[in-house]
């Protein structure tokens, strides 16, 4: 039997490509992507014990949510734009409306990014949506990042594949946003490498479907 292989795009990729025709670019809001880092579902079967002890902690939740408030609070004053809320899709409504104290998207993620002048983010594979938008991202380390080695393995990671800037509690007062800018360089091989291939541009249904056609034809 012959054997083929197909190229296709990241899942984040196909997406991009699916609705970036109907995507409006604008830099209206500062976007945070939230990913339920204390409250996560699956915390109650994580290996690190550390984490999962924190997280049982509700106190610690509340401490979380008021840091990443207070940080969302100070990135809106400076650089007077509103804050939009992109959910974990795991994350309910009136729980997280009661949670964050800024505006709970309604928009997609892909929606929410394209919108926004500024992406502030953990780790979330949501990040994909901003690199391909060309958006300007900040990585946040939260105090609650101290207990859990793997998610600060995937910030630094980040931050070292796109060049991005890092912050936490310390240092965001005096963090300059309006210089705040992407290292085109790094976006481009991050896509090329991991999300979209150089050269492709069709979503995945497309490829797959050209390929049957060619090989229907063929045979």
């Amino acid at each position: 039997k012959n054997s083929f292989e197909l190229i296709i795009p990241a899942r984040d990729a196909d997406r991009f490509l699916e609705e970036s025709n109907s995507l409006v670019n604008s830099e209206e809001q500062i976007t945070f992507l939230d990913e339920m880092f204390v409250n996560h579902p699956d915390m109650k079967i994580v290996k690190d014990n550390t984490m999962r002890k924190y997280v049982k902690n509700y106190d610690n939740n509340i401490f979380y949510f008021d840091e990443i408030n207070n940080c969302l609070e100070i990135i809106k004053q400076k650089l007077k734009l509103p804050i939009d809320i992109s959910l974990h899709p795991k994350h309910n409504y009136l729980e997280a409306s009661k949670k964050f104290r800024f505006n709970i998207s309604k928009s997609t993620t892909l929606q929410a990014v394209s919108k926004s002048k500024l992406v502030i983010a953990h780790s979330s594979t949501s990040i994909n949506f901003a690199i391909l938008l060309k958006k300007p991202i900040i990585l946040y380390e939260s105090e609650a990042h101290k207990y859990s080695s793997y998610h600060r393995d995937l910030i630094r990671a980040f931050q070292r594949e796109l060049g991005l800037k890092l912050l936490n509690k310390g240092t965001i007062l005096n963090f300059d946003f309006t210089k705040i800018c992407i290292d085109t360089e790094k976006y481009q091989d991050y896509i090329e490498k991991n999300l979209l291939p150089r050269g492709l541009m069709l979503p995945s249904y497309k490829i797959i479907n050209n390929f049957i056609n060619k090989k229907n034809n063929f045979n």
